[in-house]
């Protein structure tokens, strides 16, 4: 025994490549824990001494013998005490190194959970940008859409304003987005007359411009073989009705210029009431006619009326985008205040100006159109 725990003793000493400072403090060590069993051999030497003196003193062998006896239990109880503490140093280490095979499965799960996190992300990621993609190109799409919308709605207005001699015709169109409902046209006819059209198809958009389109080329058609502004609206009535989408319709206000007699022959379906200025001054007058908007149903006839345009008096047609017109305190623009401005401005010229100056000092600065914007003005010089 004593043998084998020298021999694990020596095993304990650093190894050939430790610095001689640690070599030395090592062994140092090591003798130092084997000096209790160097008393073992000691002891041998004494009893077997005892052993062969004991008949001369008894006294001294039986105290040898005890001596013998506590140094070798001392010895052995060193050792039981040593194993117990092995036992639990081994029992600690057990459980540190239990604990770091935890700690090291913890954290391989947590490289499990971010490999699959990062997995998840990344493909988040790339349908993210699969889907930004697809927008994009459903953005160029809908932008060519309404490029292509746009070239009809604007070969569908005139290119150009008639120049009259004794009248001034002044048009303003602005649209609420890329494309829109509102139009107007101007017809020249024949017997020395010109028609003017004013309307607005529901709703706003690609749609609405088509109706737009459309509408203006079916008013077009008709105005090649006119007989009068309520034969004209009833024909294109009854043209629009079959294509019109449902939950769509068009109000237009027509009326035919005689440029000599200066008499304005008008219709009026479903469309806001133009105002006329007299000559003079006073309250500006509605041109009233009744008449259903055009492709709700056919079969619909169209009042016609008739005024007489003298010199220095105008009238000014216009669509619900001017009216309905928001200000930042939420108030519209309305009906009694733009009779009221025309009413006000009766100087020669004003009428053309002022319409779009006094809709910007309503509606103030950063203003988002809600609705297409369009007025005429006819004035006889």
């Amino acid at each position: 025994m004593l043998i084998a725990l020298g021999a694990f003793a020596v095993q304990l000493a650093p190894p050939a490549e430790a610095s001689p400072d640690e070599t030395l403090s090592a062994r140092q060590g090591v003798w130092r824990s084997l000096l209790p069993y160097a008393l073992v051999p000691a002891v041998g030497v004494l009893v077997f001494y005892a052993w062969r003196h004991s008949a001369e003193s008894g006294s001294l062998a039986a105290g040898v013998y005890l001596g013998g006896v506590l140094l070798v239990g001392l010895v052995l109880l060193r050792q039981v005490f040593t194993i117990v503490e092995n036992t639990r140093l081994y029992n600690r280490l057990q459980g540190t190194y239990l604990e770091m095979e935890q700690k090291e499965e913890e954290v391989r799960q947590l490289n499990t959970d971010l490999e699959k996190r990062v997995a998840e992300r990344t493909k988040q990621l790339k349908n993210a940008m699969a889907k930004q993609h697809q927008e994009a190109q459903e953005r160029q799409r809908i932008e060519q859409d309404l490029r292509v919308a746009r070239s009809i709605q604007q070969a569908s207005l005139p290119k150009e304003v008639p120049k009259l001699e004794g009248w001034h015709l002044a048009p303003y169109y602005r649209s609420a987005k890329e494309v829109g409902g509102d139009f107007y046209d101007f017809h020249l006819l024949s017997e020395g007359k010109l028609g003017l059209a004013v309307g607005d198809a529901t709703g706003k958009g690609v749609p609405a411009a088509l109706v737009m389109s459309t509408t203006c080329g079916m008013l077009r058609l008709a105005a090649q073989s006119y007989s009068s502004a309520g034969e004209m609206l009833e024909r294109v009535n009854d043209a629009l009705f079959p294509s019109i989408p449902p939950n769509m319709f068009v109000t237009c206000f027509y009326c035919i210029l005689d440029l000599k007699r200066g008499s304005l022959t008008f219709a009026n379906a479903g469309h806001d009431l133009p105002y006329l200025r007299r000559r003079g001054g006073g309250e500006a007058e509605e041109l009233r006619a009744r008449g259903m908007p055009l492709g709700l149903m056919p079969g619909m006839s169209y009042e016609e009326k008739e005024i007489v345009l003298e010199a220095g008096e105008a009238a000014l047609f216009y669509t619900d985008g001017l009216v309905e017109a928001h200000n930042p305190l939420d108030e519209m623009f309305v009906f009694p205040r733009l009779k009221a401005l025309i009413s006000e401005h009766d100087e020669e010229g004003r009428l053309e100006g002022f319409r779009v100056e006094e809709l910007n000092s309503f509606v103030g600065e950063g203003w988002e159109q809600e609705d297409d914007i369009t007025l005429l003005t006819l004035r006889c010089s």
